[in-house]
């Protein structure tokens, strides 16, 4: 996958039912892929403890 994840609800996110987010505290998530010549080189990921769609959605959006 080639493009940014950005996932608003962590906890309740089926994708990461096997984390327990209590002990991780992230209530959103955002991943991105550093691409460099068409090859993903590396992840960049920013995680929150509260939900902040908007931030999340403005890092995103530096990534398309």
């Amino acid at each position: 996958m080639k493009k940014p994840l950005l996932i608003n609800d962590f906890p309740n996110d089926r994708r990461f039912s096997n984390i327990r987010s209590e002990d991780i505290m992230i209530k959103s998530l955002l991943c991105a892929p550093l691409i460099v010549k068409g090859s993903i080189i590396g992840i960049l990921c920013a995680l929150t403890k509260e939900i902040r769609v908007d931030l999340l959605k403005t890092i995103e959006n530096c990534f398309q």
